[in-house]
């Protein structure tokens, strides 16, 4: 390889082999800290404003927006985008890879078109089937994704309504509960969850979740952290959930805190604190 250094810019020499004759040919690579057009093979590190890679690379790009046809490395950068990602790593606000992943995102978005071996890290994930771990707020597998409507009853609410959305490896829960008996009704919050099979059609179903109550000028908002070690049966798509349940109450100001529904112990600290223990059951359909 040769290398020119000018200004901002590097002229680099790369050889290939022609596709007709078989000889190796010098390509041309202008590289600078604004814009990067690197061709096949050519694997010394992509850094600037843009990058793009042609062909096959086994290196790393850092920059604003970086592009690869296939690339078996890393792309840090606000944008990254590739064809293919064999092994490799994406780091970015946005990313999207277009066929299979063995690797890691992790950004805000990650968009993946293929197979997923590897773990999907942001807010929202996206994948066409995953063998791995998305995890985020929002995971939408297309393909063997785990998506689940559930009613139940609970120590906070006798009515509860939840949506699950995720793999059942690790999903996440959107939670609702409404209890026409508390002083503030109304309970909202999110959670995550695993679905760890057992004998024949029962599993063991761990969930925790933080929620709190909507906040009015007359009362502040009222936090309940919990943890579900729930067990469920399945029977086609309909689950049926049951376990006991951990409970922590917490208010800002002194006050009333709400009073649970099925408890079976109960200890209050202070006019702020309380721990519950008691049961969670409902009815899932996966969707």
């Amino acid at each position: 390889m040769l290398v020119l250094f000018s200004g901002f810019n590097l002229l680099c020499t790369a050889q290939n082999n022609d596709e007709n004759s078989g000889n190796k040919k010098n390509k041309y690579v202008l590289y600078s800290v604004f814009a990067n057009y690197l061709p096949d093979g050519f694997n010394f590190p992509g850094i600037g404003f843009v990058n793009m890679a042609k062909g096959n690379h086994s290196t790393a790009y850092i920059g604003l927006v970086n592009y690869a046809d296939c690339l078996s490395g890393t792309q840090i950068g606000l944008v990254n985008t590739a064809k293919q990602l064999p092994a490799g790593v994406q780091i970015g606000l946005v990313n999207t890879n277009l066929n299979k992943l063995t690797g890691v995102q992790v950004g805000l978005i990650n968009v993946n078109g293929g197979k997923v071996n590897g773990l999907q890290l942001g807010l929202v994930n996206y994948s066409d089937t995953v063998s791995g771990v998305p995890l985020g707020l929002i995971s939408v597998v297309r393909k063997g994704g785990y998506r689940a409507l559930e009613v139940s009853i609970s120590e906070i609410a006798p009515i509860n309504v939840s949506f699950k959305l995720g793999v059942e490896k690790l999903y996440t829960s959107f939670n609702l509960a409404y209890n026409p008996n508390a002083e503030q009704k109304v309970v909202r919050g999110v959670g995550i969850g695993s679905i760890i099979p057992l004998r024949n059609q029962f599993f063991f179903n761990p969930e925790i979740s933080q929620m709190n109550t909507i906040s009015t000028k007359k009362h502040s908002s009222r936090q309940f952290l919990r943890a579900v070690p729930g067990f469920g049966f399945k029977y086609k798509r309909m689950n049926i959930i049951a376990g006991p349940s951990v409970c922590y109450f917490h208010t800002k100001k002194d006050g009333i805190i709400n009073q649970p529904v099925m408890q079976i112990f109960s200890h209050t600290f202070d006019s702020r604190n309380k721990i519950v223990v008691g049961v969670h059951a409902g009815i899932r359909v996966v969707l």
